[in-house]
C-alpha cells in the first residue's frame, strides 16, 4: 500500500493558544516525519488563522508558511486553503468560530488524531460531536484541551452526545475519547500496487504527475506527442486570475481557492521572468474606482515542465511519446484488474491497476466507452472541443497598457521571459472561443475577431496589431481545448453502466474500478490543474479534500449520468444527495 504510515490529524483551536496545538503535535508525533506523510486540517476563524499559520511553520520545512508573501494566503477569507510541501499538506477551513459544526459539515476527512482546544470550560455544543463523528476514521482518538471537565458521564453534560456519536470515553493520559461506532464505516482505499497511467502531458497530466509520484506512486505518462504541453498547454503566454462574479459560484470559489495554490506552485518551482511574472487585471469597460486585481503572466509550458521535472527528481515516473492511445481494456480479476492502454493495432502501451484519462478533448472517445451509457451518443457526450486562437507578436517598444486588460478575451500589453522559446519579449489578445470547433489551423476570421476586441479594449495596441499584420511580424497560434456542459471540469472515478434511478445519490453511483478522469478545464487550466490534482489524489488515497464537499461534487464526473437518469424518469422524486453520509455509513444502523 502506498503511504502506510501517512497519518491525518484535525485540530479545532476555538480560542486555545497555538503553543499548545504544538505540543500536541509533537507529542503525537504528528509533524512530518521520513517515510510517511502527515495531513493536518486546522478549523479556526479568519482572526486566528495567520497566527496559527506561523506557529506552525517550523514544523513544516521546505515549503514556508509565512515569511513570504506567497505562503500563506493574504486573506484569510471563510473557505478552504490548501498548503502542500514535502512530505506534508495542510488545509484551514475557516470561518464564524460559532459556527463550528457547519464548518465541519464543509470538509472531507478520516482523522487519526483530533485535538479540540477551548478556552473556557463548560459543555461543548451538542451537535459537535455527531459533526466530528463524521470526519473520524475507526479508533479516532479525541483529545479535549483546555477543558475542565472529568471523564465520567454522571458529571459531563454532553456525554450522551459523545456515545450517540459512537465514542467511547479513554480516560487515558493525552486522550478523552476514541471513535468505536457500533455501525460499520467505509474502509479507507487500500492498492497493494501504487501504480497509474496518466494519458496526457499538459497541465492536468503534469499537475498529477507530480501529485502522485511525490506520495510514492509509480506513473506512466503517455502523449501523443513529442513532448510534454504540446496541446492546449503550449499557448505563448496565460493569465492566472480569479473568476470574479457578482454573486459567489461554483466556479468563483473553485478560482480562488485554485489560483492561490497554483501562485505558491509558481513562487517554488518556476523563476520569476523565466516562465512567469506577476501582475494585475483591470476588467473593461472598467467602472470608476474599480482596482485591478492580482494575476499572473505564465507560460504554461514553463509549469508543465517543473512539475514533471518534480516528479522525475522521484525516479518513479516514465515518459512515453509518440503515443496514440487507440482504447482502453480491463483484464478480468477477481477483485481490480489491470488496465491495458492500446494503440490502433491493439498493441499494449502500458498498464497499471489504474488509469487516469486527463487528455483534453481526446479524453471524450476514450472515455465513452465506460460512463455509464451516458456518452454513447453524441448527444450525451457530456465534453465538448472549445477551439481558441490567439493573436500575438513581438514587442519591442514601451506596453500600451500598465498591466493586461480582460474583456471578450485578454489582452496582455508585456510579457517577458528570458527562457520563452521563440519571443522574450511579447503581447497578446484572445483567444477566441469557438465551441464545437476540434481543428488547430488558424483562420483569418478570428484574427479580425482578436482585433476587433483589442480595438475596443486599447486603440493603440490595435495600431500595432495592424502595423505587425502589414510587416508580416504578426503571429497566431490556435488549439482545441475541452469543456463540459456544465463548464466545470469533470475530476473523479467515471461512473459505471447500469440503470439508475432519480433519487441516486452521488456517493452511491457505481464506479467502473480503477478508471479515472481529470479533463474539461477549458480555459481555466492554469487556475484549476493543481486543485483538481490534489482532490483527484485525496479522493484515490482517502486523504483530506482540498475542497468544500459541495465544491467536490460539482466536479465529480458522475454528475451528468445522474442528470440522465432524472431526466429518463421526471416523474419521480429526487432528493437531495447527502454523499458524506452515504459513503461513510451503512443505512442500518442508523448514523450518528
Amino acid at each position: 500500500m502506498a503511504n502506510p504510515a501517512a497519518r491525518t490529524w484535525l485540530a479545532l483551536p476555538a480560542g486555545a493558544g497555538p503553543q499548545q496545538l504544538l505540543a500536541w503535535l509533537h507529542a503525537n508525533r504528528l509533524t512530518p516525519q521520513p517515510n510517511h506523510w502527515v495531513h493536518g486540517v486546522v478549523v479556526t476563524d479568519p482572526a486566528q488563522a495567520q497566527a496559527l499559520c506561523t506557529a506552525l511553520q517550523p514544523l513544516f520545512t521546505g515549503n514556508p508558511l509565512s515569511g513570504e508573501p506567497h505562503a500563506a494566503p493574504p486573506e484569510w477569507a471563510d473557505g478552504l486553503h490548501r498548503l502542500t510541501g514535502p512530505g506534508w499538506t495542510l488545509t484551514f477551513c475557516t470561518g464564524p468560530s460559532h459556527e463550528v459544526a457547519p464548518l465541519l459539515a464543509t470538509l472531507t476527512c478520516q482523522a487519526h488524531r483530533v485535538w479540540l482546544g477551548m478556552a473556557q470550560a463548560g459543555p461543548l455544543p451538542p451537535a459537535l460531536p455527531k459533526a466530528l463523528a463524521r470526519l473520524c476514521g475507526h479508533g479516532a482518538q479525541l483529545t479535549l484541551a483546555g477543558i475542565s471537565q472529568p471523564h465520567t458521564a454522571t458529571t459531563n453534560a454532553t456525554t450522551p452526545h459523545w456515545a450517540q456519536a459512537g465514542f467511547v470515553p479513554a480516560g487515558a493520559p493525552g486522550c478523552d475519547w476514541v471513535y468505536q461506532p457500533r455501525w460499520p464505516l467505509a474502509p479507507q482505499p487500500v492498492w497493494p500496487r501504487p501504480h497509474v497511467v496518466v494519458i496526457g502531458a499538459g497541465l492536468a497530466g503534469a499537475a498529477l504527475c507530480a501529485s502522485l509520484t511525490a506520495r510514492g506512486w509509480r506513473v506512466d505518462l503517455l502523449d501523443q506527442h513529442g513532448g510534454p504541453a504540446q496541446g492546449a498547454s503550449g499557448l505563448p503566454v496565460g493569465l492566472l486570475s480569479e473568476h470574479v462574479t457578482a454573486q459567489p459560484t461554483v466556479l468563483s470559489a473553485l478560482s480562488r481557492t485554485g489560483m492561490a495554490l497554483q501562485l505558491r506552485e509558481l513562487h517554488t518551482l518556476v523563476p520569476i521572468g523565466q516562465g512567469w511574472q506577476p501582475t494585475r487585471v483591470s476588467q473593461v469597460p472598467t467602472q470608476l474606482g474599480d482596482p485591478a486585481l492580482p494575476a499572473a503572466m505564465v507560460r504554461p509550458s514553463a509549469l508543465v515542465q517543473a512539475w514533471l521535472a518534480q516528479a522525475q527528481a522521484t525516479g518513479l515516473l516514465h515518459t512515453h511519446w509518440h503515443c496514440q492511445v487507440d482504447r482502453l481494456r480491463q483484464t478480468a480479476s477477481p477483485t481490480l484488474g489491470d488496465w491495458q492502454v492500446l494503440n490502433a493495432q491493439g498493441q499494449v502501451l502500458a498498464q497499471a491497476p489504474h488509469v487516469v484519462v486527463a487528455a483534453a478533448h481526446g479524453s471524450a472517445a476514450l472515455l465513452a466507452p465506460h460512463m455509464g451509457g451516458m456518452a454513447d451518443t453524441p448527444a450525451k457526450q457530456p465534453l465538448r472541443a472549445v477551439k481558441g486562437q490567439m493573436t500575438w507578436g513581438p514587442l519591442t517598444g514601451p506596453p500600451h497598457a500598465p498591466h493586461p486588460m480582460r474583456d471578450s478575451g485578454v489582452y496582455v500589453p508585456c510579457y517577458e521571459d528570458s527562457q520563452h522559446p521563440l519571443l522574450s519579449r511579447l503581447w497578446t489578445m484572445g483567444s477566441t472561443y469557438e465551441r464545437g470547433t476540434n481543428n488547430r489551423t488558424t483562420t483569418s476570421e478570428a484574427q479580425a475577431r482578436n482585433a476587433q476586441r483589442l480595438q475596443a479594449m486599447c486603440p493603440p495596441a490595435h495600431a500595432l496589431l495592424q502595423q505587425q499584420l502589414a510587416s508580416g511580424a504578426l503571429l497566431n497560434w490556435a488549439e482545441v481545448r475541452c469543456a463540459s456542459l456544465d463548464r466545470l471540469p469533470l475530476v473523479g472515478a467515471v461512473p459505471a453502466t447500469g440503470s439508475l434511478r432519480p433519487s441516486t445519490q452521488l456517493a452511491a453511483l457505481p464506479r467502473v474500478p480503477g478508471l479515472w478522469t481529470l479533463c474539461a478545464l477549458g480555459s481555466r487550466g492554469l487556475t484549476l490543474s493543481k486543485l483538481s490534482a490534489e482532490l483527484l489524489v485525496a479522493r484515490l488515497l482517502g486523504e483530506p479534500w482540498p475542497l468544500e464537499k459541495r465544491h467536490a461534487d460539482a466536479l465529480d464526473p458522475g454528475r451528468f449520468a445522474l442528470k440522465a437518469a432524472r431526466s429518463t424518469h421526471p416523474t419521480q422524486p429526487t432528493h437531495p444527495a447527502h454523499p458524506a453520509l452515504a459513503a461513510r455509513h451503512t443505512p442500518n444502523p442508523p448514523s450518528p
